[in-house]
């Protein structure tokens, strides 16, 4: 179940200098950023007085932009494991 140490530092090493482990690094560190700027986004709408169900109506357009990156970098993804 457990790899020897060796092994170890081998495929953590391999994980470090592959690609797509830094594009998805990134898009975590993204994703996050942009799920802070919603809820903000969410509270200051309801400031401006729309009702919680305008606010999260309001909100899609970010969300379905979010869906169509992930869509958009899949085909760059799969293009680089298969060699």
């Amino acid at each position: 179940m457990f790899l020897p140490v060796d092994q170890l530092s081998h495929r953590f090493m391999e994980a470090i200098k592959d690609p797509k482990t830094w594009i998805f690094f990134f898009f975590a560190g993204f994703a996050t950023l942009i799920g802070g700027v919603g809820v903000q986004y969410g509270l200051v709408l309801k400031g401006f007085g729309f009702s919680t169900l305008e606010a999260a109506l309001l909100n899609f357009p970010s969300g379905f932009a979010v869906g169509l990156a992930i869509c958009h970098c899949r085909p760059f993804l799969i293009r680089s494991t298969v060699k």
